[in-house]
């Protein structure tokens, strides 16, 4: 029944018959600040023209990185050998959420699989996932002793590190690792991964070096040689950036790196930022986008595509596929020589050809 009316919902919008409703959708954009200082400042932003910040009354010294969980509507950040936790309001917060062993330095979250990937890189480099919720942490294949740098890719459940000689590529169990890009790192490294654009966007902390590498061609551009960002986000095609020697500044980018503009941001200059940019979204079933307009294609049993790309994280329905599952696909039978439309499981698009 319910895939049914996600079916409904899906045609009225392609026929015009149906208009969404987007008045669940909170259409403001959020920057979380955490500030990597003795004073541990934590700001709320919200971000248009400027940048109106708020300061929380709590403090996380040498806060070093942070990420927003669209789902339960959390913001998650490191702190010493804790994960703190706290609504994107601004309330309920959660002092030590999560306790390691070691102080982790990255974390990356993949939301549709409820799971926080948190790398330590203290004295040997330990890289682990966490439950959202269970909070069971299972320990993952490190493939080298020293790691600087973290990012996922959620939709095809791949993981990017960053090594001291390259950036690698692997499974979330570690399997099928590839080489990126050959790099010289021996201090953190910034990534994130554009699922739209398909590129991995990185900045060499020492060698100063902002750029991108294409995950398939593996064809990297160069953007810049003087800069150095401790944080790079990116969120609805754009570059969120922060740079350590402009701290009281957001730098906007373009995914060719252009600046687009920069914000002025009145956090602390006693240290350096990580951020994390998002819109706290509240589309109804079916639909999906900043203003909830456009429909959801046939997802796996009427489940839930992302909120901001359209993705069927789960899978496509019966004779669907792509990562939208908007294109219809037919197999044919060689024992019969009929055609057949097959259920696609988990990422059709990974066996696509």
């Amino acid at each position: 029944m319910y895939a049914k009316f996600v079916t409904f919902l899906t045609l009225g919008a392609r026929f015009g018959f149906l208009v969404p409703r987007s008045t669940s959708n909170d259409l403001e954009m959020s920057m979380f600040v955490v500030e990597t200082s003795p004073v541990g400042t934590i700001l709320r932003c919200t971000l248009g023209i400027s940048v109106n910040c708020t300061r929380l009354q709590i403090k996380a010294p040498f806060a070093r990185s942070v990420v927003y969980d669209p789902v339960h509507d959390h913001v998650y950040w490191t702190f010493s050998e804790f994960i703190n936790r706290i609504r994107s309001s601004g309330e309920n917060y959660e002092h030590k959420w999560f306790k390691f062993d070691s102080k982790p330095s990255v974390v990356a979250i993949d939301h549709s699989s409820r799971l926080l990937f948190v790398l330590s890189s203290s004295r040997s480099s330990s890289l682990r996932s966490v439950s959202l919720q269970t909070r069971h942490q299972t320990e993952l294949p490190a493939p080298s002793p020293r790691l600087w740098g973290l990012a996922v890719d959620a939709l095809m459940k791949n993981i990017f590190l960053a090594e001291a000689t390259r950036v690698i590529m692997m499974r979330y169990d570690g399997s099928a690792r590839q080489k990126l890009l050959d790099i010289s790192a021996n201090y953190f490294v910034a990534m994130a991964y554009d699922p739209e654009g398909q590129r991995l966007y990185y900045n060499l902390w020492t060698m100063r070096v902002f750029g991108s590498v294409n995950i398939h061609t593996r064809n990297s551009t160069v953007y810049s040689l003087s800069n150095q960002y401790p944080s790079v986000t990116i969120y609805e095609g754009v570059l969120y950036m922060t740079d350590f020697n402009e701290r009281e500044k957001v730098f906007k980018m373009s995914r060719k790196g252009k600046l687009i503009s920069d914000m002025p941001c009145d956090g602390s200059k006693s240290g350096f930022a990580r951020i994390a940019v998002f819109r706290k979204y509240g589309c109804s079933p079916g639909w999906f986008g900043r203003t909830c307009s456009l429909a959801c294609g046939q997802c796996l049993e009427g489940s839930a595509c992302d909120h901001e790309y359209g993705y069927c994280t789960q899978g496509c329905d019966v004779g669907w596929t792509g990562r939208t599952c908007k294109a219809e696909s037919k197999v044919r039978s060689h024992d019969s020589g009929t055609t057949s439309t097959p259920r696609s499981q988990g990422h059709p698009w990974l066996t696509q050809g």
